[in-house]
């Protein structure tokens, strides 16, 4: 119905925005990762998780140390909306890249 009043729309397609990096275990099991997305020029750090099993291991801040290489690299600025990279980047070394 949402279509139908739109004549110059003749489909929707859903797409996945969401970029990020996982990191696995030596047996393949996904046991953290690092959500974000991009737009203009900013990169929004939505979603920060690491398996119960392997928190307090420095997993977390690796995994937002590689977007913040990531975005160094792409010339991006940085946005941390979950709290845990909030919390990782409140870092003096990470000051050039925040918004």
């Amino acid at each position: 119905w949402f279509l139908a009043n739109y004549k110059n729309i003749t489909r929707m397609e859903f797409k996945k925005l969401v970029k990020g990096f996982e990191v696995e275990d030596d047996n393949g099991k996904k046991i953290g990762k690092v959500d974000f997305n991009i737009n203009d020029g900013l990169m929004r750090i939505t979603h920060t998780e690491v398996d119960a099993e392997y928190k307090g291991k420095g997993i977390a801040k690796e995994l937002v140390r590689t977007a913040v290489e990531y975005a160094r690299h792409k010339g991006l600025k940085i946005k941390p909306l979950c709290s845990a990279a909030a919390y990782i980047l409140r870092s003096e070394e990470y000051k050039d890249i925040l918004e």
